[in-house]
């Protein structure tokens, strides 16, 4: 099921929410509408430690908090974002070499927001905005990384429930439909 939603395109993995059949609002595991109450935790896997992870789930949680925004790989410093133990999320070329030290640290938060109950949208390609995203990696990438990228990322996450996938951010994603197509179809 797929939904367009500002600059993005957000869906909903089959397991734990759904889309509503009339696209409207989302429902839980149990078949009832969901209130989501959320932040952006944009940069949780980037910037935070293991340990501060739990103090500030526990944080949100206790201020009704049940939803995070959280990037996989931020966008911002070149000429990749490191995690706050200096690993890369990348040992080559940009979406062929996943690096296994920075995603067992996104493992790492990801399964505490999932034990935490947090419904989580994650977005595997922050296109940015201004030259900050990745939408000149997406340029010059064919939609076969791409597909290969969102694989990668569904088939490590595809047991995280409460998940809903986002793709683009803050640019306008038509001239790159197909492509973000590609990782939709990955994942």
């Amino acid at each position: 099921m797929c939904i367009l939603l500002a600059h993005c395109v957000v869906f909903a993995q089959n397991q734990g929410i759904r889309v509503h059949g009339s696209n409207r609002y989302f429902l839980d595991e149990s078949g009832e509408p969901l209130f989501l109450n959320g932040e952006g935790a944009w940069f949780l896997i980037t910037d935070v430690t293991t340990d501060s992870v739990y103090k500030y789930l526990h944080n949100r949680k206790d201020k009704g908090i049940n939803l995070l925004v959280i990037m996989i790989i931020a966008p911002y410093l070149a000429p990749f974002p490191q995690n706050r133990y200096g690993n890369e999320p990348f040992t080559g070329s940009v979406w062929a070499t996943p690096n296994e030290n920075y995603f067992l640290h996104a493992d790492t938060v990801l399964q505490a927001c999932k034990d935490s109950g947090m419904v989580m949208i994650l977005s595997p390609v922050y296109l940015g905005f201004g030259g900050n995203g990745w939408a000149t990696s997406v340029d010059t990438s064919d939609s076969t990384e791409l597909r290969e990228w969102g694989r990668f990322l569904g088939n490590r996450y595809k047991n995280l429930n409460r998940t809903i996938w986002m793709l683009g951010g803050d640019t306008d994603p038509t001239s790159r439909k197909a492509k973000m197509r590609a990782v939709a179809d990955g994942i």
